[in-house]
């Protein structure tokens, strides 16, 4: 039964899914109320740390289960999960919709990203060691005597339990729990006959002729085989694993419950209850309605697949009562079937135009566009041979030419879009590795000197190219004077990280401006697509209304499915063809396209007024969905190396301002170094200088001194002299007056000199 509603809120709200969706829940669910009670034996037999093996987990529902108990029980818990998650059912085989769709959801990963997401929302990823591999591949690889508990629900062939059975005697601690899942039936409880029977069928799960029963006989016969009789509960069995033997159990169950995320799987959920079986039908009550299902169906698988909207005689039967329900069974010998009418026009194929390249060739009350290129086609081979041979992108339909031309426009703009996308995308790479070469070039040439003085050395596209302590800023123009000196965290909390690019250089900053530039381009150029896209599926739902509301109300009101083509049955239905994707289950389609819609969603239901152009549309919706799917993972790509990018640059910036801050400090050392000796050299030239003042006041001193002295004796030699001059003068005066006496009389000389006397 589908459940996308509730499938899609748990992934986007971040809580476990367990619904019918990719078959998330294995098993009936009521097998997990004994998981708690294995549990306790466990933490009786062991103390510590627990280690748990389990040997298929899908979902994750068990693995979650088995962690939550251990550690509802105060243990501390590690699981190793193995599983492939691929797909390994042999449909050709097994042809219930129940393995293929788990063949789908293992084939898409699907499965296993669920796997992950259930265990994260649960809290336990931590706990859980993936194993993702083959139990035969990776379990021998394990070492003996590690687990305390292993829990075995994998592959159910029968080659494969035993394997996996053997591997877990090795594996498990002396007095450690085995235990599994899918024991239906024992098999001292079926004759011998019936088990092998069963088992040459190579099924997973069968019904046994002689009991009446569906059970797994792989299961069954590997149990039996390798540990004899064990300890079994509705399908959930366990043993304790002593001195090389298998002991049966005994668990205690006077108070279990399910656990939350079962439970809540459980009420969020309807389920099937049954209520009689005559031999023939079961019947079943579900929520407010009654489903009679064949005896030979297995109601756990058809609950599973099938969307109980509407009957699948002979097989599957629905009434609101009942009453209602026996007079269905009542009339099932007696099936009334009515086909439906099948349109058919002129049989000639007549050419009425062209457009862009293509031939628009009517035939059957539709145009066909088939491009020019093709040469020579027959359209009345089908469509399934034309689309063979063509290839979809290169044939259009429709009703009529106008739609055609319309359908080939879009057409065209998409591949546009697609080559204009790719382009990019390569012109990005291109931009990305230039500046992937460019930082490790700058990198490793930086400039050990610095420059404290922030200057604009250029201008780019609208930013100034700031040259600062060995880095080049880029400013957006329009941010007005911005003062780089406050450092890289307070400008990127001013202007945002957006509005600002660094670098060594000018030619790495103006790299990364032109990457910014061409990455925003690119941004709406994705939105533009995407808009095209919208536009695109605007007009498909416009259609699907339109073709319904021109419905005839004359066409016969019985759905008849008419074929397939690459997983959708063709129904026809009121004059036209409704495409549904075969994994939808058996669609009413007496409901109206609007709750089809609702129902299934858009892009799983095509419509058209008959098969060929419905098969038209499920083969471009196939290749639109390839191209979307190959430009999600180029954009991811392309985010990738650019968020790769942005992190070169972040680390790059970061090491910069690391050897910048060692640069400073280094510098500052200096600085203090300098200062510290110009301190010293002062003060020693102070000293000197004291020094130098007292001795130079001392010469002065010495020489006021000795110039004293020099003078004092100056005068007294001078008086001296003074002394001596005048007794000479006296006598030359003596001398003088003898010789004028003797030569011109007497002349009488005064004592005093100067002074003469006749």
């Amino acid at each position: 039964m589908r459940d996308i509603t509730r499938f899609a809120k748990c992934v986007l709200r971040g809580k476990v899914y367990l619904g019918s969706e990719l078959a998330a829940l294995q098993g009936p669910p009521e097998r997990h109320l004994f998981f708690r009670p294995t549990v306790e034996l466990v933490c009786e037999m062991f103390e510590g740390p627990i280690r748990i093996l389990e040997i298929g987990s899908w979902a994750g529902a068990s693995a979650i289960t088995w962690v939550k108990a251990f550690v509802a029980m105060g243990r501390t818990v590690t699981i190793d999960c193995v599983d492939q998650w691929i797909p390994y059912f042999d449909l050709a085989c097994e042809t219930n919709d129940h393995y293929r769709l788990m063949n789908e959801a293992a084939a898409s990963e699907d499965i296993y990203a669920l796997f992950l997401h259930n265990l994260r929302a649960e809290g336990i990823l931590d706990q859980v060691i993936i194993r993702r591999g083959s139990a035969q591949d990776t379990l021998p690889k394990l070492n003996d005597n590690t687990y305390h508990l292993i829990y075995i629900d994998g592959s159910h062939l029968y080659t494969n339990v035993i394997s996996d059975i053997r591997e877990t005697k090795r594996l498990i601690l002396e007095g450690g729990i085995i235990c599994g899942d899918d024991l239906e039936i024992q098999a001292n409880e079926l004759s011998s006959q019936a088990l092998l029977q069963s088992l040459e069928t190579g099924l997973d799960y069968t019904n046994c002729d002689s009991s009446g029963h569906f059970f797994h006989p792989g299961v069954t016969a590997a149990v039996a085989e390798e540990l004899g009789e064990v300890s079994a509960w509705q399908g959930y069995w366990a043993i304790r694993w002593v001195s090389g033997m298998a002991e049966k159990i005994v668990l205690d169950l006077a108070a279990v419950n399910l656990p939350a995320h079962i439970q809540c799987a459980i009420d969020e959920s309807p389920s099937l209850r049954l209520i009689e079986n005559d031999g023939k039908f079961r019947i079943h009550e579900f929520g407010s309605r009654y489903i009679a299902i064949a005896i030979h169906l297995d109601p756990k698988q058809i609950f599973e697949s099938v969307s109980f909207n509407f009957d699948i005689s002979p097989v599957i039967f629905i009434a609101d009562s009942i009453v209602e329900l026996n007079k269905k069974l009542d009339t099932i010998l007696n099936p009334e079937v009515t086909v439906p009418l099948v349109n058919t026009h002129d049989d000639t194929p007549t050419i009425i135009g062209s457009y862009e390249g293509y031939n628009l060739v009517s035939f059957k009350g539709q145009v066909i566009g088939i491009h020019q290129t093709s040469g020579p086609i027959d359209v009345r081979l089908g469509m399934p041979l034309l689309i063979e041979q063509l290839d979809p992108e290169r044939i259009q339909t429709g009703t009529n030419a106008d739609e055609v031309i319309v359908g080939i426009a879009l057409r065209k703009k998409l591949v546009e879009s697609e080559t204009r996308q790719a382009q990019s995308n390569a012109d990005l790479q291109q931009r990305l590795k230039e500046v992937e070469d460019r930082l490790k070039h700058y990198e490793d040439q930086l400039e050990a000197e610095s420059n404290d003085t922030p200057t604009i050395i250029g201008s780019y596209e609208g930013y100034n190219l700031v040259s600062f302590k060995d880095q080049v800023i880029g400013i957006p123009q329009t941010s007005g004077p911005i003062n780089v000196r406050l450092g890289m965290p307070l400008l990127i909390e001013q202007l945002g990280p957006e509005q600002i690019q660094t670098g060594t250089n000018a030619d790495e900053v103006i790299v990364g401006i032109a990457l910014r530039k061409k990455l925003g381009e690119s941004e709406i150029r994705q939105a533009e697509s995407n808009a095209d896209l919208q536009q695109r599926l605007k007009k498909v739902e416009d259609r699907l209304k339109h073709y319904e509301d021109q419905s005839e109300a004359e066409s016969n009101d019985t759905p008849t499915i008419i074929g397939s083509y690459e997983g959708y049955n063709l129904v026809s239905f009121k004059g036209q063809v409704i495409g549904i994707h075969q994994t939808s289950g058996p669609i009413d389609v007496r409901l109206g396209m609007l709750l089809l819609l609702e129902q299934l969603g858009p892009e799983r239901i095509l419509t058209g007024t008959n098969t060929d152009e419905v098969i038209v549309g499920i083969a471009l919706r196939k290749k639109l969905g390839e191209s979307e799917s190959r430009q999600a993972e180029s954009n991811a790509s392309l985010q990738q190396q650019i968020k790769d990018a942005e992190d070169t640059l972040k680390r790059f910036v970061e090491q910069s301002e690391t050897r910048q801050a060692e640069s400073n400090a280094s510098l500052q050392q200096q600085l203090k170094e300098v200062e510290d000796s110009l301190r010293r050299y002062e003060d020693q030239s102070e000293s000197r200088q004291s020094e130098s003042n007292a001795s130079l006041q001392q010469q002065v001193k010495d020489a006021e001194d000795t110039l004293k002295r020099f003078v004092e004796q100056s005068e007294t030699r001078q008086a001296e002299s003074s002394v001596f001059l005048r007794q000479k003068v006296e006598e030359s005066a003596q001398q003088l007056a003898v010789i004028s006496q003797s030569m011109f009389g007497k002349i009488i000389l005064t004592k005093k000199w100067g002074q003469r006397e006749n």
